[in-house]
């Protein structure tokens, strides 16, 4: 038992100690660190109620 609480202890002190680096206005806007990446081979249609899906040589057309 106390070897698991300081187990414990010791994993939450490094996740702690590796959450220190903060967040700068470079890193969002010039680097794209957090930048948002889509999926490959599906489109939303223009009525907002369905998409469209490429799956080898066919396109699919899905209601949500």
């Amino acid at each position: 038992m106390k070897n698991s609480i300081i187990i414990v202890v010791f994993l939450a002190s490094i996740t702690c100690y590796s959450q220190t680096k903060e967040i700068t206005l470079a890193d969002i806007w010039t680097k794209n660190t957090f930048k948002a990446e889509g999926v490959i081979g599906i489109r939303s249609m223009n009525d907002g109620k369905t998409y469209s899906a490429e799956k080898a040589d066919t396109v699919t057309k899905t209601k949500i």
